[in-house]
């Protein structure tokens, strides 16, 4: 079976030969890698942005030979993988769930019309309209760009003072190309769900925790998975929820990723995404439940059976580093966080000289580890070994 898949991972190439596929790879050059190319049957280099070219190669391509499916994993390709297989009319995801994904505000139109998660909204494409929109839904409230991720551009804004204020940032500097969504502010603890679509049926995976810096920007600065904190009751509420949302957009194939909060009023969706949760989410689905989201979705693909219900292994975590501001001069730690059983991977992307900026979204972040534990209680503690561990000395 001859598959098209747009900016691949060589571990999820490595898996779609595994189940003897002929692999045929759309790569941007500035992620090629040599041992991907050497498993993949065809690589071409494109340019994610540019849906036009990608379609047309896709197309000149399987008139020579025929593709049976196409898909992406991530952010930059689920668009141009669901535009491919419109066209082409192969296996992959339709177009449909992956734009209202992509679109936050005909996403929350949907929602609404459908009395699933009811939030006030309004879509503003200048800062005239932005003024009126903040007017209509009341403060507090959410501002973020319609098609944003990584949690960049994300504010919340309480007073009109601090409206006046973003206005004078570079975010909000285009007028001609501004499309942001204000929404009411929703006040709660903040999780994700991760879960896996066969033929429009929707399985849920678990339930991840998160930790963010907090408002304004709500930075994630780790998770925990499964997630510890949540009354079976209102696990339950979420995950229900999470099956309305998927159902709703008609997500068909693959894994998705719903953000949600638990309000006064009970779970309300953020957001919902056509892909695995990125922050390496992939990964602790894997030390948690021994899932593997990809092999799966590429084995659905294929026709093969699939029997879906993961029991818990450990529960894993994640942390993410955020120093303060200044030139580093020390670090201390980082090697014992690497030799310690439980920790599965610890990496820091600074150095004794080099000048820590401010953290501005997820892409920022100046490290990670990932661990795991059996007990949540454990979870826990290996959180703040972590935190007391790995020191990084700076002046200003």
């Amino acid at each position: 079976m001859r598959i098209l898949l747009i900016a691949a991972r060589h571990n999820i190439v490595e898996a779609a030969k595994k189940l003897d596929y002929e692999v045929v790879l759309f790569e941007n050059k500035h992620r090629l890698l040599k041992e991907t190319l050497e498993i993949a049957d065809e690589t071409h280099v494109v340019d994610w942005e540019n849906h036009d070219e990608v379609v047309h190669l896709a197309a000149s391509i399987h008139k020579m030979k025929p593709f049976q499916a196409v898909f992406a994993f991530g952010e930059k390709g689920v668009l141009p993988a669901a535009l491919i297989k419109e066209k082409l009319n192969i296996l992959g995801n339709p177009l449909k769930p992956v734009e209202l994904s992509k679109d936050k505000g005909e996403m929350r139109k949907l929602l609404n019309e459908r009395g699933i998660s009811l939030v006030r909204y309004a879509v503003s494409h200048s800062t005239a309209d932005l003024k009126e929109a903040v007017g209509r839904i009341g403060l507090p409230c959410i501002i973020k760009p319609v098609a944003g991720t990584a949690s960049s551009g994300v504010f919340k804004i309480n007073t009109s003072s601090e409206l006046d204020r973003l206005f004078k940032q570079e975010y909000l500097q285009d007028e001609e190309k501004m499309e942001v969504i204000v929404e009411e502010y929703l006040n709660g603890a903040e999780y994700s769900v991760e879960s896996i679509s066969f033929n429009g049926t929707h399985h849920i995976i678990g339930i991840t925790e998160k930790f963010t810096t907090g408002e304004p920007s709500f930075i994630e600065t780790g998770h925990f998975f499964p997630a510890v904190s949540l009354q079976q009751n209102t696990a339950n509420d979420v995950k229900d929820l999470t099956l309305k949302v998927l159902h709703a957009i008609e997500h068909e194939i693959g894994p998705a990723h719903t953000e949600i909060k638990i309000t006064a009023d009970g779970p309300k969706v953020i957001e919902t995404h056509t892909r695995p949760g990125g922050d390496k989410i992939t990964e602790l689905m894997k030390l948690s439940f021994g899932v593997d989201v990809f092999y799966e979705t590429l084995k659905s693909l294929k026709g093969m059976e699939t029997q879906f219900n993961p029991a818990l292994l450990q529960y894993s975590g994640i942390h993410f580093n955020l120093f303060q501001e200044g030139i580093v001069t020390g670090i201390s730690g980082l090697k014992d966080l690497q030799k310690h059983p439980n920790i599965v991977e610890a990496e820091l992307y600074l150095e004794p000289g080099n000048e820590i900026k401010p953290v501005k979204d997820s892409l920022t972040r100046h490290g990670y580890t990932v661990f795991t534990a059996y007990s949540p209680d454990k979870l826990t503690a290996m959180k703040q070994y972590i935190e007391n561990t790995l020191k990084v000395y700076v002046k200003s």
